[in-house]
């Protein structure tokens, strides 16, 4: 049950923008599928599904699978660079600044990147912290970041 729930929650997002937890109960619903938002919490956990910004600004769920092909980083490119607002550097630590709702892309896009030395990133709503191993290597990324975006 659990599993051909989350296949049908992975199709779902893969056909349609689906932007809320709400949206994604209701779409389940029409498929003869009923849950508890809990279930589905638990579900989106699971599948490891993220908030992504979309051209127009509004977000929508989509599965962070790890791999991406050279046709999606050049999207994340795209849209990391118009939702990207300004960058600080502290130390070992890079702060991102962003549009609203364009933070957990921003992150994903960077996490993408495999760049050597960054610890790992952490994203909110409009700002994403990069942990770097130590303030030289933030510097260096800093600068790229700055001139990239």
């Amino acid at each position: 049950m659990k599993t051909d729930r989350q296949s049908v929650i992975l199709s779902i997002i893969q056909d349609r923008p689906i932007q809320t937890q709400q949206q994604l109960l209701e779409a389940l619903a029409e498929r003869g599928i009923s849950c508890t938002q809990g279930t589905l919490s638990r579900d989106i956990k699971q599948l490891h599904l993220v908030k992504f910004p979309m051209e127009d600004g509004k977000q929508r769920y989509t599965a962070d699978t790890g791999a991406v092909s050279s046709e999606q980083l050049k999207k994340l490119t795209q849209i990391s660079r118009q939702g990207v607002v300004s960058f600080k550097l502290a130390e070992n630590l890079i702060i991102v600044k962003t549009l609203p709702g364009f933070a957990s892309g921003v992150g994903s896009y960077l996490d993408k990147l495999n760049l050597e030395h960054v610890l790992g990133t952490l994203a909110g709503n409009d700002t994403v912290l990069i942990a770097m191993t130590d303030s030289r290597t933030a510097q260096a990324l800093y600068r790229d970041l700055r001139a990239a975006f």
